[in-house]
């Protein structure tokens, strides 16, 4: 297998491109879309700002190896799966969210003080375990941006559920996300202006706003996928590379909790509003909201700087990744305090999902989807249930990075929401730093009025011809065949039960005897 770092040997945080102070910097602006099509994606495969988010996540993925998430962290409640949980109604029959069957929610308490935001069930609150010891030694600007997150859990207590049908979402969520609108200038003040060590914060959080809003969800569509996921990293890489979050101190427990606190609140939210999975792939996508949860939470069990090392050409690597988890980890140690290291194998057991999902984040998700979806768990995660008979979690770690940049960072259906400003993620080329082309269809922002009205009548009696013609085709005056009507595909191969059917990297084949009904899927790497 070949290396998934290309570009960095030595991994460190990325670093603005500016010339001098933070300070003399005045172009900060309003992040803009500038992904339109798939041609947008390939420029913005060139970027500085695609340069900034994966340096980031090979960064974070070497401090986060072989540490665990500090009791205390993690609310359990909120991934619990077992009998007494299933009847609160958090799951429901169709696999889909469950807040959707109603049934009660531990909510964290209410903040005590609005203004420094501490309460909830950020850095000095008490969880579902009772326990409170990780904040002690936690540094002031990690517990900021934790106190930040108590705010955001303490306007969920504030935005209760509306009454009546909740399948699609639940639009208290819309007044959520306004009160988020309304208050985070101030949340960003309060919290965050102390650390920042310039004199332009007000410039700096109009381009900082946008990551941050658009961590949590859709406020139009009722939604979370992992183009939010994405915006939640470009959100903490921004504080990194203007070292409100210090880059050169920040220990791998830091970022571990930070992104605990934040799965958190994500999963209270689709829990509470019954948010839809945003651009899923059904049982044929990874996992319905996550994927760098999986990423961070198998850097967990391994050492990320060592890993590109162990992976050469030589006869010795096929020996090493075909050997046991027992085995492997005993040349690859961890700390003495570490329990033993799980299998990949052992998502599948409850009991092993009990023992680690509160102190990691592979496990904590896995447990999540056991609590909101209903089957066995090879039919509705399949992938997931693939990539459990990889022996190793370096082969693990390595095939969730490659899927992130091929189904994430590469799809333009995940990609076009993520905008582009000035100077943390500008569209400029990485090399040369020019400014990429931009699309053509950016240009129809600056149309004048009479052209874009020109534009939408054109639009509009296209539209009308096409339904004449199909009105004709339906009393016979002209062939079907005269109409661009899409059909499906036909059949790669073989009968119609003898297919293949992919999507997010998986297979599906299904052949036809006595064994019909049986669905072998494959992940990319599992092999």
């Amino acid at each position: 297998m070949t290396s998934i770092v290309t570009e960095e040997k030595q991994f460190s945080f990325p670093r603005l491109k500016t010339e001098g102070s933070l300070d003399r910097i005045e172009d900060w602006c309003v992040p803009v879309k500038q992904i339109y099509n798939q041609q947008d994606v390939g420029n913005f495969e060139k970027s500085v700002a695609i340069h900034n988010i994966k340096s980031c996540i090979f960064k974070i993925c070497q401090l986060i190896s072989k540490c665990e998430v500090p009791k205390g962290v993690l609310d359990d409640e909120l991934v619990s799966f077992e009998d007494g949980h299933k009847k609160n109604g958090h799951k429901n029959g169709s696999g889909g969210t469950g807040a959707s069957r109603g049934g009660g929610l531990n909510l964290p308490p209410p903040v005590s003080n609005q203004e420094d935001g501490n309460g909830g069930n950020g850095s000095g609150s008490k969880d579902a375990t009772g326990s409170s010891d990780f904040s002690k030694n936690l540094k002031p600007e990690v517990k900021a941006v934790l106190d930040l997150i108590a705010r955001l859990n303490q306007l969920i207590v504030e935005t209760p559920i509306l009454p009546g049908p909740r399948r699609y979402g639940n639009m208290a969520f819309r007044s959520w996300h306004d009160s988020l609108s309304e208050k985070i200038e101030g949340f960003f003040h309060n919290h965050l202006k102390i650390f920042y060590k310039y004199n332009n914060f007000d410039l700096f959080i109009t381009e900082l706003t946008h990551y941050f809003i658009g961590s949590f969800g859709s406020r139009q569509r009722l939604d979370f996928g992992t183009g939010h996921e994405l915006s939640f990293l470009a959100f903490i890489n921004a504080l990194l590379m203007v070292d409100i979050l210090n880059r050169d101190t920040i220990t791998g427990v830091d970022i571990l909790i930070i992104f605990a606190k934040y799965y958190d609140l994500v999963k209270r939210l689709i829990l509470t509003y019954t948010l839809e999975p945003a651009g899923s792939h059904g049982v044929w996508g990874l996992d319905d909201h996550f994927h760098l949860i999986y990423i961070l939470g198998a850097c967990q069990f391994i050492d990320f700087t060592s890993m590109e090392e162990n992976n050469t050409t030589t006869a010795a690597t096929t020996t090493k990744t075909n050997t046991s988890t027992h085995e492997y980890y005993q040349h690859h140690p961890f700390p003495h305090h570490r329990n033993k290291i799980p299998s990949p194998s052992s998502i599948l057991n409850p009991m092993a999902l009990h023992k680690f999902r509160t102190s990691n984040l592979y496990f904590n998700s896995i447990s999540f989807i056991r609590k909101v979806k209903t089957g066995p768990f090879n039919e509705h995660s399949p992938i997931l249930y693939d990539i459990s008979a990889v022996k190793t979690w370096d082969k693990v770690t390595k095939g969730m990075i490659k899927m992130y940049f091929v189904e994430v960072l590469s799809k333009f259906p995940v990609v076009q929401h993520f905008y582009f400003g000035n100077v943390l993620y500008p569209w400029k080329d990485f090399e040369t730093g020019k400014p990429l082309p931009a699309s053509t269809e950016a240009s129809r922002d600056n149309l004048k009025e009479g052209d874009i009205e020109l534009e939408e009548q054109m639009k509009e009696k296209e539209k009308s011809e096409r339904l004449e013609k199909i009105k004709k085709a339906s009393t016979g005056i002209v062939s079907r065949n005269e109409i661009n009507i899409h059909k499906p595909p036909p059949p790669v191969f073989g009968t119609e039960s003898q297919r293949v059917r992919g999507g997010g990297g998986a297979q599906y084949k299904r052949v036809s005897g006595n064994n019909d009904n049986v669905a072998v899927t494959k992940a990319p790497w599992a092999k």
